[in-house]
């Protein structure tokens, strides 16, 4: 009897220190458990929870125990678990066999996720929770620690059952739970995608060989009506990854999406140490390489429609290396963080992409070629950008009114094909009714006046010019194109996600030089818009104007041919530039 009550006295202690009991999910991790979508993408830095999250979702869904959150509450699921009765498949694919020898097996199967996760009695109610080497307390009593048990206890676990391909290696390919789960492990480098079963579950760890696959796994839930997951540090080569995000991306504001995707960042994890974090951040040489590897930001690659660098192409909020900038990159990185704008003597331009969805503006301002002993060469910042949804031409025009008052524009440039167009039940086109509006709340430009000069519509040359603006010059030793990171980060983001078109074919991957999901990246065609009207005129050293010419708009005339012109360009799907300073008084 007494070696009966010693047993039972064992596993209790045993389930009381099983990983989902004392698992608490993170502030940054508490959303992803909270989303009832069939469909969650985790992408994060190194070291910030991610696969932990994934592996905690997992086991739960799998297992049926459940999550609780900060307080102690459980976290309610929608999945239902397997039973003898409903005998459930559950999928995990990683990279390659060693991954899920080395990192699957790992996370899920073994104590404490192989050591990392620990726990510890607590001091004033001596109950287990996890322990935290980020707190001194609790770094003090390491001894006092323990791992704790598995994502998925051996007692959930039919004696046996193991299949394995390497078993000195904890190379698995099946395994079955008491429960009726089955959890099937694949590599991702199968030429050919594991077809035939009917799936409740998928989750994908890091990155996967052929993205072309994930179509044909994802049609094993249809049966089921199953749920999938990716847990990723990113690799820029995915292209069904960044397929998956710009879903997510298109979704977010949609309360009945299917799709969610998260950002983990290593700075945010709460169980490192500060000493910790620091040292990582300073290992990174780079504001790009923090972004990739703290953030699990996707940094540009072939399959992106321009390679941008954040320490060339950025007027950071925080300088990683400004001891080592240009002095041109030198002097506007002063004169933005002196100030907070860029100086209003500079030449300014409105670049949009109007829809009835989502409308993008983007501010471009031109310095002079020299200024002050520093030589700027031809050159266009993006000071900041204005992105809403669900904006009428009246709600635009008031916003912007606000947002450019005391600033003198020399042209406003609008996307040509949505502005012929007209909307459902009015008679004008998009030109014609922003025109209006513009006009009413006295937005005026010197060389379009409330009107706009219609955006280049040839996709490849506006490609072209944007990659011709990112090269560096050589005079300035900067590009003639950089975006002010602090007051346009939806730039930002489009820049990593803007990707090129890749089609599927037999023998390969052929990339299309087009964007794969222009719809979702409204900034980046606002910016083309931009780029293509500015870079001619640059050349000709007339996108800045010297602000001593004044503002004359000429005779009315002058501004009604102006307007003619620009109704006839509009008709033949091209237009006659009436650049700057072609309306100053000569």
């Amino acid at each position: 009897m007494a070696e009966r009550i010693t047993q039972l006295k064992a596993e209790l202690d045993r389930r009381q220190r099983e990983f989902l009991r004392l698992y608490r999910p993170s502030p940054q991790q508490a959303e992803i458990h909270r989303t009832h979508c069939s469909e969650i993408v985790i992408r994060g830095g190194k070291r910030s929870g991610k696969s932990v999250a994934a592996a905690a979702i997992f086991g739960s869904r799998v297992t049926g125990l459940p999550i609780f959150d900060s307080t102690g509450n459980q976290i309610p699921s929608r999945w239902p678990v397997a039973s003898t009765n409903h005998p459930r498949i559950y999928w995990i694919i990683g990279w390659e066999t060693d991954h899920i020898g080395q990192t699957i097996h790992r996370l899920l199967f073994e104590p404490g996720m192989g050591g990392q996760m620990r726990c510890i009695q607590d001091e004033v109610t001596g109950d287990w929770r996890m322990y935290n080497r980020a707190d001194p307390k609790d770094a003090a009593r390491y001894k006092d620690s323990r791992p704790t048990e598995p994502v998925i206890p051996k007692r959930m676990i039919v004696e046996d059952s193991w299949a394995w391909e390497d078993k000195r290696q904890n190379v698995f390919s099946t395994v079955r739970l008491v429960n009726g789960a089955v959890i099937c492990a694949y590599p991702s480098s199968a030429l050919h995608p594991k077809q035939g079963d009917a799936i409740s579950g998928i989750w994908i760890d890091e990155d996967i060989r052929f993205p072309r696959h994930l179509k044909e796994w994802q049609d094993r839930l249809t049966d089921e009506e199953g749920w999938f997951l990716w847990s990723v540090w990113p690799h820029n080569q995915n292209d069904a990854l960044v397929k998956l995000l710009d879903r997510a991306e298109a979704a977010q504001e949609d309360d009945n999406s299917q799709i969610r995707a998260f950002r983990l960042a290593m700075t945010e994890n709460p169980y490192i140490t500060e000493k910790g974090k620091k040292e990582s951040l300073g290992r990174m040489e780079s504001a790009e390489e923090i972004a990739r590897r703290n953030y699990g930001d996707l940094m540009t690659d072939t399959y992106s429609m321009y390679t941008i660098n954040i320490d060339n192409h950025y007027i950071q909020q925080k300088a990683v290396k400004s001891d080592s900038f240009s002095p041109t990159f030198a002097k506007l990185y002063e004169l933005w963080k002196t100030s907070g704008r860029l100086p209003r003597t500079w030449t300014r331009y409105l670049a949009i992409d109007p829809s009835n969805t989502r409308t993008a503006v983007l501010s471009f301002v031109v310095p002079p070629n020299e200024e002050d002993k520093i030589l700027y060469g031809n050159m266009a910042i993006v000071e900041w950008e204005l992105v809403v949804k669900k904006f009428s031409a009246k709600m635009l025009a008031e916003e912007l009114a606000r947002k450019c008052s005391g600033e003198h524009y020399e042209a406003f440039i609008m996307d040509q094909q949505a502005g012929r167009q007209t909307a459902i039940g009015r008679d004008d086109t998009a030109f014609e009714a922003y025109e209006k509006e513009f006009r009413r709340v006295k937005l005026h430009a010197r060389s379009s006046g409330h009107g706009f000069i219609p955006g280049c519509n040839v996709p490849s040359q506006r490609y072209r010019t944007v990659r011709d603006m990112l090269t560096i010059q050589t005079d300035s030793q900067c590009p003639a194109l950089i975006v002010v990171e602090e007051t346009c980060p939806e730039t930002r983001k489009e820049f990593t996600t803007y990707k090129k078109k890749v089609l599927e074919q037999r023998d390969g991957e052929v990339i299309l030089d087009q964007p794969a999901n222009p719809r979702i990246h409204d900034c980046m065609a606002a910016l083309e818009y931009g780029c293509t009207y500015l870079y001619p005129l640059m050349m000709q050293g007339s996108a800045y104007i010297d602000p001593s010419i004044g503002r004359s708009t000429g005779s009315r005339i002058y501004q009604k041919a102006v307007n003619l012109l620009r109704k006839f360009a509009e008709e033949k799907e091209d237009f006659v530039h009436l650049g700057p300073g072609a309306l100053h008084d000569g």
